[in-house]
């Protein structure tokens, strides 16, 4: 944008109003200046040719909440044939070896699922419940107060020895090719699911998730799909940990686009709202392609020049 003696006072005035409303409006675009976070603003291919995530956001990135959050996703599927037979990440929030949560569309069926974790390895209640599997399993055990233990693979591992937990009551190694004597902990309950059937293809679709150490409310195009109350409370520090991966793993067939992080947990009014903001800026994506610059000129010489964008 130039402005010379030649421009007219009409002009400039509407050329400075003109200014002033993008300025606005990319001021309203800044993070630091907003309550929540924004990544992705315009839609993006979620096929990787590799397991890298198309982008991923430590915590330290992320504004801080109080134990409780909410993440928005946009998401069009158009090829569900991409990588069939494996799960395919939409997005994941991991901590150690804790996702809070994970969202992913089910490897055979046109199915969206949400699971979390609901207690980590160093909860008590976690550790009183692998404990109770050894001692069913093998009555000879003796706890003695120190060894930790975690759910690895399905297997009891203790992390203190470094071993898997045998059944076997002579305390014989674990083989790792068979399990032989392996103590299965896959079905405890240390993880919540909430599954959206027949999500829908061929079509954009907005999926907010709402979390908070007590219960997971998913919702599908700003209406609440369901409540998923937790039997076991998540510790609040753990819930502003960990980093948020967008397509890792491969991806899927489609597109993913306005990703944003609420470091609080939102109302049904304000899922509502999300959903009515649509999947993309328009406005934003265009002028992501251009610079502006103002241009100061006198006598045809130029005095000044401020980029804007």
């Amino acid at each position: 944008m130039v402005f010379t003696d030649s421009v007219s006072g009409r002009m400039k005035i509407i050329m400075i109003v003109f200014c002033l409303v993008v300025g606005i409006y990319l001021v309203q675009k800044i993070n630091v200046l907003k309550n929540h976070n924004d990544f992705i603003s315009s839609p993006e291919s979620a096929r990787r040719t590799d397991d890298i995530a198309l982008l991923s956001i430590k915590d330290t990135e992320l504004k801080k909440s109080q134990g409780h959050y909410a993440i928005s996703v946009w998401m069009f599927i158009d090829d569900w044939n991409y990588r069939f037979g494996q799960e395919k990440v939409i997005l994941q929030k991991k901590t150690d070896n804790l996702t809070l949560p994970k969202i992913s569309l089910d490897p055979y069926k046109n199915d969206l699922r949400i699971h979390t974790n609901v207690l980590n390895d160093d909860q008590t209640s976690y550790q009183t419940e692998l404990k109770t599997l050894i001692t069913t399993a093998n009555s000879s055990f003796d706890d003695d107060g120190i060894a930790e233990f975690s759910c690895s693979g399905d297997y009891i591992y203790n992390k203190t020895s470094s071993v898997y937990v045998s059944s076997d009551s002579a305390g014989s190694a674990v083989d790792t090719t068979s399990w032989t004597n392996a103590i299965n902990c896959a079905n405890i309950g240390i993880s919540q699911e909430v599954v959206i059937e027949n999500i829908p293809l061929q079509k954009w679709v907005n999926v907010i998730f709402n979390m908070n150490n007590r219960a997971l409310e998913v919702y599908m195009n700003g209406k609440l799909y369901q409540t998923k109350a937790f039997d076991n409370l998540i510790d609040p520090i753990i819930l502003n940990t960990g980093t948020i991966e967008i397509a890792p793993l491969g991806g899927f067939g489609g597109y993913i686009s306005k990703v944003q992080y609420y470091p609080y947990y939102i109302t049904s009014e304000k899922a509502w709202s999300i959903y009515k903001g649509g999947f993309g800026d328009a406005f934003e994506s265009t002028l992501d392609r251009f610079n502006m610059s103002l241009s100061f000129y006198k006598d045809s010489v130029e005095q000044n020049k401020m980029y804007l964008f």
